[in-house]
């Protein structure tokens, strides 16, 4: 069959318009980005961020001390970072990442990263203490056999009580950590891993048990209590220790006194002197 030279033009011309207008509807690859995250005042801003594989986060430290940005699963870590200095990292694969400062572990920080091509993937439920409600009460004290003690800990969920140390009048490095039931915890004995001297300073700290019970995991699921946005602490003083009283006193007098036998000595000395000098006359 011939077919009219008018009709295989205007096909023609409609094939070329389709096939010309493919790779205008098709998805267009993802522009890598570089997003900023400032450190300052002691926390990571912004705290949440979301960004896209391939795209790369650079961290600024605006504080006057080192900080860190470690991840909890270990996929990254900068190390110490200086006053002023700067961390960079690529997300390579989606997920959920959440970071501290390993210095400051109350700095938290959470990255979420999206497949720029594919919907992402549902992101576990981060641990949340919104509904976590707690309290802290300690009194500056001296170290008692390695030990601190904590007057009272409240939680409204099973948690912990954890001592950190001061640095610059911030919570710091962790130094010990003892369980604490659902309610009102009274006395609550902590083991510390190291000394604090005589006017150090230390932070108790509530903190949830979010992840494996019974085990204390944080960096990672057992974080903080806050209230609002305050973290349930306390900073308390490690004060010098209380000399022991002797468990003996020495005797002053009575019978046990070592000064009678000498004083009834004297006496009897003078008394054979007195008398051997009235037989000479």
């Amino acid at each position: 069959m011939i077919r009219h030279p008018k009709t295989i033009g205007i096909v023609a011309a409609f094939l070329l318009a389709v096939f010309s207008f493919v790779p205008i509807v098709g998805a267009a690859p993802h522009e890598a980005e570089t997003m900023a995250v400032s450190i300052k005042g002691f926390a990571f801003n912004p705290k949440a961020i979301t960004v896209n594989v391939g795209d790369t986060i650079t961290w600024t430290n605006n504080d006057t001390v080192p900080h860190t940005v470690t991840a909890a699963d270990k996929s990254f870590d900068s190390d110490s970072i200086a006053a002023a200095g700067t961390f960079s990292f690529k997300f390579e694969k989606a997920g959920t990442f959440s970071y501290v400062c390993k210095f400051h572990d109350i700095m938290q920080g959470t990255v979420e990263v999206k497949d720029a091509t594919t919907a992402a993937p549902a992101a576990p439920a981060a641990p949340t203490t919104q509904a976590v409600t707690g309290s802290v009460d300690a009194a500056d004290q001296a170290i008692k056999d390695g030990t601190v003690t904590v007057a009272k800990a409240t939680i409204s969920v099973p948690g912990w009580v954890v001592i950190h140390l001061d640095q610059d009048g911030k919570p710091g490095k962790v130094i010990g950590h003892s369980a604490l039931n659902a309610g009102d915890n009274t006395d609550v004995v902590v083991k510390l891993s190291e000394d604090v001297p005589a006017g150090g300073k230390v932070w108790p700290m509530v903190h949830i048990d979010a992840g494996v019970a019974g085990t204390y995991e944080f960096p990672g699921a057992d974080v903080p209590v806050m209230n609002g946005s305050d973290v349930v602490m306390k900073q308390i003083t490690i004060t010098a220790a209380t000399a022991a009283a002797p468990s003996t006193l020495p005797n002053t007098g009575g019978s046990d006194s070592p000064m009678l036998p000498l004083v009834l000595a004297a006496l009897i000395l003078l008394t054979i002197g007195a008398m051997t000098q009235r037989l000479r006359r």
